[in-house]
């Protein structure tokens, strides 16, 4: 029987992961409503977006600066009304 991988529900949007081979990153940048919700991105550039599960074993090794990762709240955004 095969284990489930570990999803980290508790991931902020600008978290970064690093894959097992560290040679490439992965971002919390989500695009709702879309699964693929982490940016990936190697030596030469970005690789597409990855599901939860694919990073989910990663090594966390940071966060992007002024995300929430980083402990900045984001500001809703609020419709102008006429």
């Amino acid at each position: 029987m095969a284990t489930k991988p570990t999803i980290h529900l508790a991931d902020l949007i600008g978290s970064v992961r690093r894959s097992p081979n560290g040679t490439r990153l992965a971002v919390l940048w989500p695009s709702p409503p879309h699964p693929a919700r982490w940016m990936v991105t190697d030596q030469w550039g970005s690789t597409g977006y990855e599901p939860d599960e694919t990073v989910a074993s990663w090594t966390v090794v940071g966060a992007v600066p002024f995300s929430p990762a980083a402990g900045m709240e984001l500001t809703e955004i609020q419709e102008a009304t006429a």
